[in-house]
């Protein structure tokens, strides 16, 4: 079951996004989960979700440009006591940041705007 997935979470001290294809939805579960992210900036679009969201959260040291990066990244957060406390932290910052917070009522007014536009032709 969902609830059973997201609280398995919490067994893990780092995600380490997979690549060359990031963990996407994955990964954007840890951080509501509070598990810290390790990503390394991808080549495709689909690479990338996971570092654009941890730029806009001003976390930017947890992303990765190279795979040898991304072991060294790895390796810090997993001896880092202050990306241990973020866990405190990492639910609030993942919803107040401009990827996730007014995403819903920015995609619902878009829709609204599209079925206007539909409805009026």
């Amino acid at each position: 079951p969902h609830p059973d997935h997201l609280l398995s979470y919490q067994q893990a001290d780092v995600f380490l996004d997979p690549f060359p294809h990031g963990g996407g939805v994955v990964a954007m579960e840890q951080l509501w989960m509070g598990v810290p992210v390790c990503t390394l900036y991808g080549t495709q679009p689909s690479g990338r979700t996971a570092a654009s969201v941890l730029t806009l959260m001003g976390r930017k040291d947890w992303v990765a440009r190279t795979p040898e990066e991304y072991v060294e990244v790895a390796v810090r957060m997993a001896g880092d006591a202050e990306v241990r406390k973020a866990r405190k932290t990492l639910r609030d910052e993942f919803l107040n940041c401009p990827a996730v917070k007014g995403y819903v009522p920015a995609v619902e007014e878009a829709y609204r705007s599209m079925w206007k536009e539909y409805c009026q032709q």
